[in-house]
C-alpha cells in the first residue's frame, strides 16, 4: 500500500481509506487534523464506511478552522 514522502499511510481524508484496502483510520492516528470535533466527524465517517465496504462513500469535511491565542483575539475560518 502507498506511503506518503514521510513514509506514513496515504488516508483520504473524505472516507477514512487507506489506499483501496479495507483499512480505515480516524482521530489521532488519521494525523489530518487533531481537532475533538474532527476526530469525532472522522469517527463517524470511517465507521460508516468500514461497516459498508466495499462500498465506499465521500464525506465533505467541515469548514477549516485555525486559532492563535494572541492579544488581542484572532480567529481565521475558512481557507
Amino acid at each position: 500500500l502507498p506511503l506518503g514522502a514521510k513514509g506514513m499511510p496515504e488516508i483520504d481524508a473524505e472516507t477514512g481509506q487507506w489506499a483501496t484496502a479495507p483499512i480505515f483510520f480516524a482521530g489521532d492516528v488519521a494525523g489530518y487534523r487533531p481537532l475533538l470535533h474532527e476526530a469525532a466527524d472522522e469517527g463517524r465517517i470511517t465507521g460508516r464506511n468500514a461497516m459498508l465496504w466495499p462500498d465506499v462513500a465521500r464525506h465533505h469535511r467541515r469548514t477549516p478552522l485555525s486559532i492563535a491565542f494572541t492579544d488581542p483575539q484572532i480567529a481565521m475560518v475558512g481557507m
